[in-house]
Formats: C-alpha cells, structure tokens, sequence
C-alpha cells in the first residue's frame, strides 16, 4: 500500500493513499479517534474511484506521527489476537 505525505508538522499529518479505497484510511481514522491525545482524525472522502483518500490527523501534545504509529501498533495486535483465535477455532474442528 502506497502513501505520499502530504503535510508532516508537529501536531498535524495528512497522509494521501494511492488505493481509492476508504476501507484502510477509515479504519486507520477510527482507532485514532481513540485516543485522549487526538484532537482530529478524519478521511476526506471527495469521490471514491476518482480521488485518492487524504487521512488527516490533528494531535494536541503529542507528536502526531507517534501517535499514529502507536494506532496501527495497537491494530496490528488486534490483528494478530484475531487471527491467532480463528486459527485456534479452526483446530478444534
């Protein structure tokens, strides 16, 4: 999955996806929305299949790429966690 940095300040990140698809940036925008230290996290959704989706993130103490680093640590795990239960469901058949 490509990205391109559009803006890379302090307390402020937007991040453009190549991929028209909403489904990551959503997610991504989502966990942020999370935490105490966000004080925006949003996709601008102009037009799927045309435009590229922009997540923009707005943090108030805390670096904004750390914080965002932090959101897909804590998704990988959920991701990790998840697949480790199917897996286990799957050997008890």
């Amino acid at each position: 999955m490509k990205i391109n940095i559009i803006k890379n300040e302090d307390y402020e990140l937007q991040i453009e996806f190549e991929e028209r698809t909403l489904v990551f940036p959503d997610l991504i925008a989502n966990r942020l929305l999370e935490y105490s230290e966000v004080e925006f996290a949003g996709v601008n959704k102009s037009h799927p299949g045309v435009d590229r989706p922009l997540l923009v993130l707005k943090t108030k103490k805390k670096k904004a790429k750390d914080v965002l680093k932090k959101a897909l640590e804590d998704m990988n795990e959920d991701f990790t966690d998840l697949n480790s239960q199917l897996k286990a469901s799957s050997s008890h058949k």
